[in-house]
């Protein structure tokens, strides 16, 4: 690592990838870098995967995602020099307080729409169209919240955009996270903005009933486990936040004509 960045910490490290906390000299500011692993030379998938993470977020500018500064290559490494968030996942929260209060879980919902419904259709790409961002991998693990209470997205590294002049590997195998991923997304189609409204609903369940829901691939299978989870969301709210387990149940169907759009569910 050069020079210009000190080391704090190390959080997590990956199979593909390392974040460090580092102090950057130049820029007189902590930051997070995101370092692929040495196992992947400058051709590989994974290499490749970090370039078009970063090529997609420095072109978002959003309260609710960490801003990229700088795409480096380090000892035939990619680097991504990022905003450091400080504060907790809500998977780490979720762990901790058990299960969220509705009206909490439905804010911090709302507030994760505007992030990605921004990213889909509020910005553009080179040619001046919007950038038509798919997540893909929305989950409790890639959501945090910082000191002020706001919602910070993370981990685009499966995303994929219109602007992206190259077929990613992933519209070939989607690896979002088990649970969290549509049905449609684990049969391998392309990109739909209605595969992160699905796992949005598993977010705002997961908050409110306290457990990521496994629902089934098969459809018949998928809405019988899906009614059962929405009954004991049922119980939960007691009769509170009327209209919430109807967004839930349209959400996360199995067939993405059924579910409302992102902007939907934002309001």
């Amino acid at each position: 690592m050069p020079t210009r960045f000190s080391i704090l910490d190390i959080p997590g490290a990956g199979a593909h990838a390392t974040v460090c906390i580092a102090r950057d000299r130049d820029a007189g500011a902590i930051r997070a870098l995101k370092v692929l692993s040495a196992d992947y030379d400058a051709e590989s998938e994974e290499a490749q995967r970090v370039r078009d993470e970063g090529r997609i977020l420095q072109r978002l500018q959003h309260r609710g995602l960490p801003r990229v500064h700088e795409q480096l290559e380090i000892d035939g490494r990619q680097v991504l020099v990022m905003d450091f968030v400080e504060g907790p996942s809500l998977a780490w929260l979720l762990r901790r307080i058990k299960r969220f209060p509705a009206d909490v879980a439905v804010a911090i919902a709302r507030e994760i729409a505007d992030v990605v419904d921004y990213a889909y259709a509020g910005t553009s790409g080179p040619s001046g169209h919007p950038v038509r961002l798919v997540h893909r991998d929305l989950n409790l693990a890639n959501v945090l919240l910082d000191p002020e209470g706001q919602v910070k997205v993370l981990d685009f590294g499966l995303a994929r955009a219109e602007f992206l002049d190259r077929e990613s590997y992933t519209l070939v195998s989607i690896q979002g996270t088990p649970g969290y991923c549509a049905p449609e997304g684990l049969r391998a189609i392309r990109d739909n903005p209605k595969l992160d409204v699905y796992s949005l609903g598993v977010c705002l369940m997961a908050m409110v009933g306290g457990y990521v829901p496994i629902l089934s691939r098969q459809e018949a299978r998928h809405a019988e486990g899906l009614e059962e989870s929405l009954t004991r969301l049922e119980e939960i709210l007691a009769g509170a936040h009327e209209g919430l387990v109807d967004l839930l149940r349209g959400m996360c169907a199995f067939a993405p004509e059924g579910r409302p759009t992102m902007s939907d569910v934002r309001e």
